[in-house]
């Protein structure tokens, strides 16, 4: 009797383990923790596009798809295509002047929109290169030479004076002032740095590919720069505009040969693709999608979107996107278990070059492995893995189907989630591509953090308790609507794309919806006075007397700062914010 009592006690024991969230079959915190340190390891150098590393990340991903039973697309399982990565320098990269030949990469290196091509010629000194009419105020830099066919030497920036800062406020970008000298008929530009931009000297790195001018456009030194001056010098330049408060522009005797020559660097991407079909007799043909993006910013520097531009390292992006990437593989198991009682198919797919402006979503819904009239929905996981200790959860669009915000609330109520709810379709992730395809979407994200896009996103920063949490919300949300009688009824909610919210003109400025500090009482940021209700910064957590000190990494001084770094973006891109709020640092990301 003790013996068989016994025995019922071990059987009890053993199944209430089973039932356990940690030793559940399908989503558990081990396993999300061990796809999660391998694909944020060092081995596989933060998964940039077209590496070695993201090739690695991306049969880690097919193998786990083809071990929970998924039909690999193509039979690989890889959707493969090309993407420009950027420029190299090419072999006949010159300047010389007389006798004198300079070096390329010590005294000059061709801009990243440079057009490839050669002349030879005689060289204006254009100042600044500015033309602007604005408040009763003019400057143009362009009123005194003639430019035209001739080299224009132009130094970075704007003269370094208060009173003329305001004046020239989005409008010392280098492209636009080359842009602006081609409109004067420049064969060429010649740019250098003041020492007031840019103590340094450092050339920009010409790799960066940001369109072509189709006229040759060099950066070179100052040293370059005096000796094609060869009785004055940039600083004696530089200070001589910046005491006088007016442009000083002339025509040099040197004349110089200068030529460019950029090539466009491809490489291949790959999406991950896994199809789960449903077993059960008479299964709609019809397809939910689950999905997130697995690339990240390799190794990091300028134009690769980290926020530590100048630091070279590993960007293991651990919660951007390993997270999510886990997360999607674990549901995908347990979800194949169910696959003979589905009512709907799925697709599980791990996007490439989400980081390069969502390319890999894109080639995706223009090449799609099924009829796009089949999808009924897709779920974007991105940025999952830090679930704070107020749990809470922001979950976008769900204004995009009539249906989805009682389904969010419903599955919620068995959860102690405090949902950050957005309605709006289009937004910073993969998601955005679907949407713009009328296909209701849901974005699940736990927030942004001081290490977003930073080599500090790493895998021991993660609560993989919370990941295990948001994971089964996620499964449940899928489950069921996998399993809806109809399908979700689709809505627009807010614009479709980025193009679209700035139909109406390139002009057209953002503003985050705050009253500035212009009195300038904080000496290193600026001072929000007041959030405006229901305006991006507002909706994005902004309080009244946080403090700016960054925009997308850039430092931010004073209100000049402030509006030159907002002049760059437009309606619908998505910023980060790096603000002090009682005397501690926090990130926001911000949809404008």
């Amino acid at each position: 009797m003790k013996s068989y009592t016994f025995f019922i006690l071990i059987l009890l024991l053993s199944a209430a383990g089973c039932n356990s969230p940690e030793e559940n079959p399908g989503i558990t915190v081990n396993e999300l923790r061990d796809h999660v340190t391998y694909l944020a390891s060092d081995e596989l150098g933060g998964r940039y596009p077209g590496t070695r590393g993201a090739e690695k990340a991306a049969g880690y991903i097919r193998d786990r798809f083809e071990e929970a039973g998924l039909r690999l697309f193509e039979d690989s399982g890889y959707q493969n295509f090309s993407v420009t990565m950027g420029q190299e320098p090419g072999s006949n990269n010159t300047l010389s002047m007389k006798e004198q030949r300079l070096r390329m990469g010590e005294d000059f290196t061709p801009l990243p929109f440079s057009g490839n091509g050669k002349h030879s010629g005689e060289v204006v000194f254009a100042g600044y290169g500015l033309q602007t009419k604005a408040r009763g105020f003019t400057w143009d830099d362009y009123s005194r030479n003639n430019v035209n066919g001739r080299w224009v030497m132009i130094l970075r920036g704007a003269p370094d004076k208060d009173q003329l800062k305001r004046y020239f406020m989005g409008k010392t970008r280098d492209r636009e002032k080359a842009l602006t000298a081609k409109d004067q008929g420049a064969a060429g530009i010649l740019f250098v740095s003041g020492f007031h931009y840019d103590s340094t000297d450092r050339l920009v790195n010409p790799r960066l590919k940001k369109g072509n001018i189709e006229i040759p456009a060099l950066h070179i030194t100052r040293d370059a720069a005096n000796k094609i001056l060869v009785d004055r010098t940039i600083r004696e330049l530089e200070e001589k505009i910046t005491r006088r408060g007016q442009p000083h522009t002339f025509k040099l005797k040197t004349e110089i040969t200068a030529s460019c020559d950029l090539e466009t660097k491809k490489a291949t991407a790959r999406n991950v693709i896994g199809l789960l079909k449903s077993t059960a007799e008479q299964a709609p043909d019809r397809y939910i999608v689950v999905g997130g993006h697995y690339d990240h910013l390799g190794m990091g520097g300028e134009g690769t979107g980290s926020r530590r531009p100048d630091t070279t390292a590993i960007h293991n992006g651990a919660d951007d996107n390993a997270s999510g990437i886990a997360a999607m593989m674990e549901i995908a198991e347990k979800m194949a278990e169910k696959r003979d009682s589905l009512q709907s198919h799925f697709i599980f797919v791990a996007f490439d070059t989400e980081e390069m402006g969502l390319l890999g979503s894109r080639y995706f819904m223009s090449h799609p492995p099924v009829n796009k009239q089949s999808m009924e929905a897709m779920i974007n996981l991105d940025m999952i893995g830090r679930l704070r200790d107020a749990n809470s959860l922001q979950v976008g669009g769900i204004g995009t189907a009539t249906e989805s915000e009682k389904i969010i609330h419903r599955l919620n109520d068995t959860s102690d989630f405090q949902l950050g709810l957005t309605r709006e379709g289009y937004g910073p992730s993969d998601h955005s591509s679907f949407y713009s395809q009328d296909i209701p979407v849901f974005f699940f994200s736990t927030g942004p953090h001081l290490d977003y896009h930073t080599p500090a996103d790493d895998a021991e920063k993660l609560n993989y308790r919370g990941l295990q949490k948001v994971s089964d919300l996620v499964y449940r949300l899928a489950l069921q609507l996998a399993n809806l009688d109809s399908g979700l009824t689709f809505r627009q909610a807010g614009p479709k794309m980025k193009e679209q919210q700035a139909r109406h003109g390139e002009e057209m400025q953002v503003t985050l919806g705050i009253m500035p500090d212009f009195a300038g009482v904080v000496k290193k940021g600026l001072r929000a006075d007041l959030v405006i209700e229901d305006k991006p910064a507002d909706r994005a957590g902004m309080e009244n007397g946080d403090i700016i000190t960054a925009i997308e990494g850039k430092k931010i001084s004073d209100i000049y700062d402030y509006m030159d770094r907002m002049s760059e973006f437009r309606p619908g891109e998505t910023i980060t914010l790096e603000i002090l709020r009682d005397e501690k640092q926090k990130v926001l990301m911000v949809q404008l």
